[in-house]
């Protein structure tokens, strides 16, 4: 199975980029609703996920049921045209971008990661539509909004290639 493998710690990958809030939910959810207006939103996170559907929408989800390296207790139940893969920390595992691809591609579902769904932020970025809204939790505490477009793709492609190595286990 093809994996993409970070290679070096980078505090690159951990960088704020897009919007930035910094308000909890349900303030954060209202304030990103004023920038996204009726674009279609990828949620990546569980915190980030039950917060938006509580209190907007999202129509493509990516979660593992743990944040901040716990597991949850309340889990989001229930999706509709959830599809699995297996992605251990540290990777991109071409299995969830092929996944995750194919969701993009359907308009709604969700990804059900085993392992860490975070660093799939990137392909999720890459793979994304013009006026398509990429919505992640940074572990730091404020949310990031990430429009699709071509310059955010060329910085996580960018990312990719400067840190990650590709694989075949």
């Amino acid at each position: 199975m093809p994996f993409l493998v970070l290679d070096r710690k980078s505090y690159e990958l951990s960088y704020a980029w897009g919007y930035i809030i910094y308000d909890d939910a349900p303030e954060s959810v209202l304030k990103a609703r004023e920038i996204i207006g009726n674009g279609r939103i990828i949620t990546i996170g569980d915190i980030v996920s039950l917060n938006f559907l509580e209190y907007f929408k999202s129509d493509i989800i990516v979660i593992d049921h743990i944040s901040r390296r716990k597991k949850l207790k309340q889990t989001i139940k229930n999706l509709p045209d959830t599809v699995s893969c297996t992605n251990p920390p540290g990777t991109i595992n071409f299995e969830c971008v092929t996944a995750l691809h194919k969701i993009l591609s359907e308009g709604r579902g969700a990804l059900y990661v085993k392992g860490e769904e975070d660093l799939l932020a990137l392909p999720a970025i890459i793979l994304c539509r013009e006026g398509d809204f990429i919505i992640y939790g940074n572990w730091h505490g404020f949310m990031q909004i990430i429009p699709c477009t071509s310059f955010f793709r060329r910085i996580a492609m960018r990312l990719l290639k400067r840190y990650f190595s590709f694989h075949e286990f």
